[in-house]
């Protein structure tokens, strides 16, 4: 049994053995009342005399029994007795985990209190089992003992040195790598140091980021066990306040595409990125080829009070954001190399901070929900994060809803991730169908860009795709400035809603622009109409000139849905009449007995009304319908 209007779940469901708990007015009647009923056992709650316990034998008896009694002028009360699961609320033994904020904030440090990753909910359920987890770092030091019982038997891989140990090399300098998969996946309730969000999960170190790398060294990396590791999780990312647009090779961008459509036997490695601590010098997630591509999951970051950190990066390529630590703001607790400074004898740190701290956050509730649903999908992971997540800082001027009712702040991305929500939606997931793409290039336009002013250019372009409904948005812009710091770029939705692209900020060399800028807040809204690009240089001096604009938008068709069949009745037979999508292809079918169908026409939709005349029908063809035969585009 369950409440009416309340999904059937481990923690809803009650059981009920036939039992009932009935209140009388005079205790006294008992035995005739009974009696009369046929109650074969009954006995009075000993500390409440009006109180009788009544067992009818069985749950259909007693659903019986309790019709009986609730129709009895003597029952004051009658209640089921229901065998309910109750919810531990023990917490891990971990002596720091009251430290970890991030985890479980009662304002402890003196932040708000539930601006946290949300999971403790979830452990009663799921802690990560089953699901694995490369750390794409700087090495990941495996004789830690909060690490080492999470470790996978799977080797990791060290790019550095080209060999198959991808520890640590320099203990001065390679702690990111360990600190990041302290957040993931320390081991809880062993009574030592921390606990991660995903406790259960397992690791695969990848040693990629202690010296320079290379673009097919990248690609390696991210490709690396790609069937077998489910969430890869990258702290790190382009320079910051280096004024260049930083991409990323042709090798690792293929590896990202190849990584979100081939990983996990078809269903995608999920691949999560640091969104970038470069805010103090006016840089944006999407100008990181990394935060920027459709195949990744970038991440901001909030502090304890669930504002923009100190140095979070904004973007309209944010999918969520995690918390963080920020200046003058308590910082992470987690692990840390062997016998450094810093809490419980230097084997732990609590000073970990940048958008580097919130991207193992994500993955970690990433594990959480593939370890309750392991048949999602990389965009359905996005989709999840993106319905599930927490309108943090509601009084912050920049949330937008979207045409399909979903939120989003460019400061944010979706919001906060709360790891409860998240698992409750993936385990009852419809998968998303399969991926299709429309586009719309405008070339050669030749555009003078107005110096300095707040409206400056801009461009329609009408999406004539019926049904799409949008998921990843991107925009390649071409254009010639002479500092194209000076720009502020905007596209619009039909529906309104509005991704910034770009603003201006300095530095940012270059006098040649050609960048494709991606936006998830249009998640969900339906292509179709007109997509403005607004460009404007709203600082003096510079000029410059458009020259080409491409917008890609990636998502799914929607089925039509099935119209309206009418009919009547004409000397000259049974017309049958109904209003059709253009490029649909409808049957109209007939039977006798509605368990086999006759197809008698079928008709492509006009957008107007179509028709077709039965001449002269048998009169044993009594049903008509339409279905849809080609949903066409």
């Amino acid at each position: 049994m369950r409440p009416v209007g309340v999904p059937h779940t481990q923690q809803t469901k009650a059981t009920f053995d036939g039992r009932l708990l009935v209140r009388l007015f005079e205790p006294a009647q008992a035995p005739g009342i009974f009696r009369e009923l046929g109650v074969g056992e009954w006995h009075p709650i000993a500390s409440r005399q009006h109180y009788f316990m009544v067992d009818a034998g069985s749950p259909d008896a007693g659903l019986e029994l309790a019709r009986k009694l609730m129709s009895a002028a003597e029952v004051a009360q009658l209640e089921p007795v229901l065998a309910r699961q109750r919810s531990r609320k023990t917490e891990p033994n971990d002596p720091l985990f009251p430290r970890q904020w991030h985890l479980r904030n009662t304002g402890q440090s003196g932040g708000l209190p539930g601006i946290d990753l949300n999971c403790l909910p979830v452990w009663q359920q799921v802690r990560g089992e089953g699901v694995t987890i490369g750390i794409v770092d700087d090495g990941l030091q495996s004789t830690h003992p909060d690490l080492s019982p999470n470790l996978s038997d799977l080797p990791g891989w060290d790019w550095n040195d080209g060999d198959g140990d991808p520890s640590p090399g320099n203990l001065d300098e390679d702690i990111h790598g360990t600190q990041v998969a302290g957040l993931i996946a320390a081991r809880e309730g062993n009574g030592i140091g921390v606990t991660g969000g995903a406790p259960r999960s397992q690791l695969v170190s990848l040693r990629l980021i202690a010296a320079p790398t290379t673009d097919s060294a990248e690609a390696e990396a991210l490709l690396y066990l790609n069937d077998r590791l489910a969430v890869k999780n990258c702290s790190w990312g382009a320079p910051d306040g280096t004024g260049l647009l930083e991409g990323i090779g042709p090798l690792a961008t293929a590896a990202l595409q190849d990584a979100a459509e081939l990983g996990r036997g078809g269903r995608g490695s999920l691949i999560v990125f640091a969104g970038g601590n470069g805010r103090g010098v006016g840089d944006n997630a999407n100008y990181d080829g990394f935060a920027n591509s459709p195949y990744t999951i970038a991440v901001g970051s909030v502090n304890d009070h669930g504002t923009q950190t100190s140095y979070g990066e904004p973007g309209a390529c944010l999918v969520v954001s995690a918390p963080s630590g920020s200046s003058g703001l308590p910082r992470l607790t987690t692990t840390d190399l062997l016998g450094l400074d810093g809490a419980a004898s230097g084997d732990y740190t609590t000073n970990f901070t940048g958008t580097s701290a919130s991207a193992p956050l994500v993955s970690a509730t990433l594990a959480l929900m593939l370890s309750k649903n392991p048949q999602l999908g990389w965009r359905d992971a996005q989709e999840i994060l993106i319905r599930s997540a927490v309108r943090n800082d509601p009084s912050d001027l920049d949330w937008q809803t979207n045409g399909a009712g979903l939120h989003f702040n460019h400061k944010y991305g979706a919001g906060l991730v709360n790891a409860e929500a998240a698992v409750v939606l993936a385990a009852q997931w419809q998968p998303l169908g399969d991926r299709e793409q429309t586009a719309i290039e405008r070339s050669n336009l030749d555009l003078s860009i107005p110096d300095n002013q707040a409206t400056g250019l801009r461009v329609s372009l009408p999406v004539m795709a019926p049904r799409f409904r949008v998921e990843h948005a991107t925009l390649q812009v071409q254009l010639t400035h002479d500092d194209w710091g000076d720009l502020h770029l905007l596209l619009k939705s039909p529906s309104g809603m509005t991704s910034l692209l770009a603003e201006p900020h300095s530095p940012a060399f270059g006098t040649t622009l050609n960048w494709t800028f991606l936006s998830v807040r249009h998640w969900g809204e339906p292509a179709e109409g007109e997509w403005v690009v607004e460009l404007a240089d709203r600082r003096f001096l510079n000029t410059g000139q458009l020259t080409r604009l491409k917008l890609e938008l990636f998502g799914t068709f929607l089925p039509p849905e099935r119209p309206a069949l009418v009919g009547r009745t004409l000397p000259s037979g049974f017309e049958l009449s109904f209003r059709g999508e253009t490029g649909v292809t409808y049957q109209i079918q007939r039977s006798a007995t509605i368990d086999a169908w006759e197809t008698i026409v079928t008709l492509s939709g006009t957008g107007g009304e179509s028709s077709y005349l039965d001449a002269d029908p048998p009169a044993a063809q009594r049903f008509y319908r339409i279905v849809i035969s080609t949903p066409g585009r």
